[in-house]
């Protein structure tokens, strides 16, 4: 729903084609209700644009996710618990290395 008071509109979703219309409270059924959850919607209201449809403005998409750095170091954890502690000299000189005198 949108609009000056007095002048409400709200979106309706006729033959997959977004349509705006005079919001009427006793319809409310009829209209598009967004679900900030949902990656469908969250594509379909990216679309609109002005000047046939309202600007969209705030959350497109609530996704919940990990922060990266929990996320690493989460995922070190688990690398040190299967493999042990690491060893840098030994990765940096690998099993071919030589010397050059």
């Amino acid at each position: 729903v949108f609009g000056p008071i007095d002048r409400r509109s709200a979106i309706k979703i006729q033959s997959l084609k977004p349509e705006v219309v005079p919001f009427d409270p006793e319809k409310t059924e009829d209209y598009w209700v967004y679900d900030e959850t949902d990656p469908a919607h969250a594509a379909a209201l990216s679309y609109l644009d002005y000047p046939d449809y309202p600007v969209p403005v705030g959350v497109f998409l609530e996704n919940e996710a990990g922060v990266f750095e929990n996320l690493m170091v989460r995922q070190e954890e688990e690398l040190i618990e299967k493999r042990g502690v690491g060893d840098v000299q030994k990765m940096v000189a690998g099993s071919q290395t030589w010397e050059v005198k």
